[in-house]
């Protein structure tokens, strides 16, 4: 298909830019271009001195930044699936399966889009360099797996939540066996591919004569309604209702892990002990609430718990991927140590996970900004490509990052890494004895 250059400043300029792409393809510009001519040159966008959108240097370290990145995710996502996978005590946590199901997602992302921005940095433009059949599936798939990156952060959070905030109902939840927890990832996947599929119906290859260009782009994005409707429910889906839920439960978990002791009591307010549980007893003369008895369960429950913790010294379950006390605090202690390990487990653990999301809606923000501007004002806000470049390629960027912060607070988790290498380099060193030691026989056999 043939369309001008004026309509294609207009198509797709309001409501495409949550994806893994830049908003337009190609999208308006501000800088100058550089002086290419293509007189002499066929009309062919495979031409690599056509005009192009940014400088050769930009391009060369764009190039290289995108490369090493993809290089470092890979390996570092990779090295998450084998450890999980591999460890039989991590595979039982809920919140580790989700983790894995995390690892996957950015593991494929990266897969699939490293080609088509090192293209761009090739080509120096926002063209389409690729088979036509090409568009609408990567459109399809770039899109899945940043809805279902962003509904497994939230769903890590909503287990976290429920088990530090909701002990008791944790052992009745949907969260409380793996199976469930493998049942809520499958639905994630399935409900982020029904829920991307228009884009792999309505998303075409154009000609643009004008700039010599092919372009990926959805021609009713700027005039049909219900594609405007879908994708404000996109946004509400997938960046403002999680980030707000995600928002309020990490608060109210701060909340219980910062504020209140192990046994859910309020520190810092001069109460001692008896004083907390003369309070949480109900009064015989009249009948106690449910959320009064509630309390009482609660506290009970977390006492038993305690108790039992402080006798074996065990590590819950949630917590045995992220065992982050130090060799030195393992030593034997007073009968509260164990708690208080646990609960300085959980803190790291919600810190660790905090960090996570905060660094996907950070790096996930400024694409979303430009879909807010541009459907709010009716107009695409003027920006350099290298910039529009920057912005789009910060997701892959996050999907490298979250193995280094597992790395980063995860004792165990790094004791797994190490054993991992290990056992590599073992086998490495038999292999080189084996190869000696046959190398040294036929040698021997020679000579005689």
């Amino acid at each position: 298909m043939n369309i001008t250059e004026e309509e294609t400043t207009t198509t797709s300029l309001i409501i495409n830019s949550i994806s893994p792409f830049p908003p337009t393809f190609p999208p308006t510009f501000s800088t100058q271009q550089n002086n290419f001519t293509t007189s002499s040159l066929p009309k062919t966008t495979f031409n690599f001195q056509q005009k192009r959108d940014v400088s050769f240097h930009f391009s060369l370290i764009f190039g290289s930044l995108i490369g090493g990145v993809t290089i470092v995710g890979l390996t570092a996502n990779i090295l998450v699936v084998i450890a999980i996978l591999s460890d039989r005590k991590m595979r039982k946590s809920p919140m580790n399966l989700l983790l894995l199901n995390l690892a996957i997602a950015d593991l494929l992302y990266l897969l699939a889009f490293t080609p088509f921005w090192l293209s761009m940095s090739v080509y120096g433009d926002g063209g389409w360099h690729f088979s036509d059949m090409f568009c609408p599936i990567a459109r399809f798939f770039g899109n899945i797996f940043l809805v279902i990156s962003i509904l497994t952060y939230l769903a890590i959070c909503i287990e976290r939540y429920v088990a530090i905030v909701h002990p008791i109902a944790m052992h009745t939840s949907v969260w409380c066996t793996r199976s469930r927890v493998l049942v809520i990832a499958f639905g994630i996947w399935v409900f982020a591919m029904a829920y991307q599929f228009p884009y792999l119906v309505v998303f075409q290859v154009f000609d643009i004569p004008e700039k010599n260009l092919r372009v990926c782009r959805n021609p009713l994005a700027s005039k049909s309604k219900i594609w405007k409707i879908y994708k404000w429910s996109e946004f509400l889906l997938t960046y403002a209702l999680p980030i707000i839920i995600s928002v309020l439960l990490y608060s109210r978990i701060c909340r219980v892990l910062w504020f209140k002791n192990k046994n859910g009591e309020n520190c810092g307010k001069g109460q001692n002990e008896n004083e907390n549980k003369t309070e949480l007893k109900p009064n015989i003369n009249k009948r106690p609430s449910g959320r009064t008895i509630k309390k009482v369960l609660e506290t009970r429950f977390r006492e038993a718990i305690s108790d039992v913790q402080n006798k074996r010294k065990v590590v819950p379950k949630e917590e045995e991927i992220f065992n982050f006390n130090n060799s030195s605090e393992k030593r034997q202690k007073p009968m509260n140590v164990s708690s208080s390990a646990n609960l300085r487990a959980r803190r790291s653990v919600v810190k660790m996970l905090m960090l996570c999301v905060g660094l996907f809606f950070l790096c996930y923000t400024p694409m979303v900004a430009y879909f807010v501007w541009s459907a709010l004002f009716g107009r695409p806000l003027p920006l350099p490509f290298e910039f529009v470049l920057i912005t789009s390629a910060l997701v892959q960027f996050q999907s490298a990052f979250n193995p280094f912060l597992y790395t980063l607070f995860a004792t165990q988790f790094r004791e797994k890494l190490s054993k991992l290498f290990l056992i590599c380099n073992k086998k490495e060193k038999n292999k080189i004895i084996n190869q000696h030691k046959i190398s040294a026989k036929s040698t021997s056999t020679f000579s005689v």
